[in-house]
């Protein structure tokens, strides 16, 4: 083959500088609220309801938990701070319930709302058992055993 002579390649070090190069706007991203927990408490006819947000943006304006018979919302509660548990009580027995959260958020503009795909279903029963006029009491046991 033939030789070819290569060329002198040069380099030339810039000394760091700071200057803003670019000026941008942070884009928001619609935060999330998704249940993470959900605790019967038969005898006081609530429920407490644990939260996790995801907000990475600062989004968030605010929450608040529905809750649903059906199609028809029967109790609404704010959410004061997603990070700690939300108790929803005045729930009646053998209801079915869907818990969904209802979100309130701002991606510059204005406030947008709508309620997040993370629902969960439930039913307060009764399990009390009450055994009343009881005549007597004895005990029966197996011998040589």
């Amino acid at each position: 083959g033939n030789v070819v002579e290569t060329k002198e390649v040069s380099r030339t070090e810039v000394a760091p500088v700071n200057e803003v190069v670019k000026v941008g706007t942070l884009v928001k991203v619609k935060p999330t609220v998704e249940i993470t927990n959900l605790t019967k408490v038969e005898n006081k006819k609530s429920i407490t309801v644990s939260y996790n947000l995801i907000d990475t943006t600062s989004a968030y304006v605010s929450a608040k938990t529905q809750v649903f018979h059906g199609d028809k919302l029967v109790k609404e509660v704010d959410i004061e701070n997603p990070a700690k548990e939300q108790v929803i009580s005045g729930l009646d027995y053998y209801t079915p319930y869907t818990v969904k959260t209802h979100l309130t958020y701002n991606l510059g503009e204005n406030n947008e709302e709508n309620t997040e795909t993370s629902t969960q279903d439930f039913q307060l029963e009764y399990k009390k058992i009450e055994i009343k006029d009881i005549d007597s009491v004895e005990l029966y046991g197996k011998e040589n055993e």
